[in-house]
Order: C-alpha cells, then structure tokens, then sequence
C-alpha cells in the first residue's frame, strides 16, 4: 500500500496581498521615524564636532595667555586659519598637547553638503568665528592690535576680528566674556560661494561670521530642522533656530542681519 502524500498548503493570492499590504504599512509607518534618527544622529555628531574644538580652544588659550586663536593669520612662516592652531594643540594625552592629532573631520558637520571645489588640501569647513555684526571696532579696550587704536572700545561684537587689507585684527582672551554661556565663539557656516570664497580648511574666507543670515547660502534650508548649532565661551554647544541668537525681540534691539544677544559679550542684550 503507498503511502499517502502530505499535502502543501500554499498562500492564496489574496492572503499574499494582505501580507504585502502589511509590510507597506510598517515601512511607510518606520521610515520617518528612521529618517528622523538619522536627522539627529547628524545633529548630535554635530554638537560633539563643536565641543572638541571648544576644547581645543581651552587648550590653546592655555598655552597663549588666555587669548582665543585668531580667525586668519598671515605669518612668514605661511598663512594659518583658526582650524589650523586648534588642530595642533589637541587633544591631549596624559596632559601633554599633541600636536596635529584633531582630524580634519573635526571641522566638517555630516549635513553640510554644500559642494566646494577643493583646492590642494583644503577640505570643507562647517564652523566659523563669531566677529558679528559691526566687530571691527569691538576690541576689549587696550589690546587693540594693527592699526586699531589701543583705546577703543565702540560696540562689543563677537570675539575676534581680522582684516588684512586693512590691517585690523584681534581677538578676545577668556576673562573678556562677560557672559560666557550666552556667547557664541563658532558658528556653522556651510557657505559655498564661488570656489575662492568657500568655506574651507586653513582658507581665509569664510574663517569668520557675522550673524545667522550667513550660516547657509541663499535658499539652502537651515541644517538641523530650521536650526543651526553653536558653541560657547563656556565650552558647551547647543541648537538653536535665527531668532534665538539675535536678543531681546520685544524691543527689537537685535535682528537676523545686525544680532544683538547670542552674537555679542554683553550680557543681558
């Protein structure tokens, strides 16, 4: 007698539809979820970009009698950017500096996607000093360096300033902030412009900022959901949208083109 064979029960068609159905509905309900990790994911490695150079800027202060790194610095010994003195002075082991070990990749927030011609070596850069709106007169009064007067100090702008052609430039020392945690010492700047005016590693151009209409090119959407990041005279970093940064709007002492609060070393403006 032969043995009887099993029957193998197989999917109908319309069982098939349903688990295909099923299947569209968690992905379409995962995905934006994913996309959103992912969002902040980029964010966050962004925020810890800004604290290792916030670090970097302790560290070189330290060694500098307390003065901040200056945007751009043209020397006979060749011309350096601000990323160019933090990268030699971090980070440190056993408290020994150790030259040339913060990477390149430091400078360069994973949502900046803005596309540059590279020159030689010079790689995109995210990040730029704050001199704000107006900074060229805003030297702590008696170290004013270049053809600044000694004496002046007219507004309290952003934390360095540096002009070649003009042969203006300074920059701040640690005790100058009067409200550290409410000072912004760099801010994102994904800038193309043309390729001699990008933002790039160890280029003058773009090594400064004066406010929040210049963190992107024109029409190019903010890079963290209508917000951009910053860090502080105190070392932490935080995202904030435009207005934030700008002061006190219910007097409108500051705005997105000639910001007051965040941009500024006064405190309570």
């Amino acid at each position: 007698m032969k043995a009887g064979k099993k029957r193998i029960e197989a999917f109908t068609l319309i069982e098939l539809l349903v688990v295909i159905a099923i299947i569209v509905i968690l992905a379409s309900m995962l995905l934006p979820a994913l996309n959103n990790a992912r969002e902040v994911a980029k964010k966050i490695s962004c925020l810890n970009n800004l604290k290792q150079i916030s670090m970097a800027t302790v560290l070189y202060a330290d060694g500098y009698n307390g003065n901040l790194p200056v945007p751009y610095y043209r020397g006979t010994n060749g011309d350096k950017a601000f990323d160019t003195f933090l990268r030699n002075v971090s980070p440190t082991e056993k408290g020994i500096s150790v030259p040339g070990k913060m990477p390149v990749a430091t400078f360069h927030c994973p949502k900046d996607t803005i596309p540059r011609t590279t020159i030689g070596h010079m790689l995109p850069r995210s990040y730029s000093m704050n001199r704000a709106y107006g900074a060229k007169w805003g030297a702590p009064r008696g170290r004013g360096m270049g053809n600044l007067p000694a004496n002046i100090q007219t507004y309290i702008y952003g934390v360095a300033y540096e002009n070649f052609s003009s042969g203006i430039y300074w920059t701040l020392k640690l005790s100058d902030f009067e409200d550290p945690s409410g000072t912004i010492v760099y801010s994102e700047q994904h800038r193309a412009m043309d390729t001699a005016n990008a933002n790039r590693i160890g280029s003058e151009a773009k090594c400064m900022i004066d406010g929040p209409t210049q963190i992107v090119d024109t029409d190019v959407p903010l890079p963290h959901s209508n917000a951009s990041n910053y860090a502080f005279g105190d070392g932490h970093a935080a995202t904030f949208r435009p207005y934030q940064t700008t002061g006190k709007w219910t007097s409108y002492t500051g705005t997105l083109s000639a910001p007051l609060g965040m941009w500024t070393r006064a405190k309570g403006d």
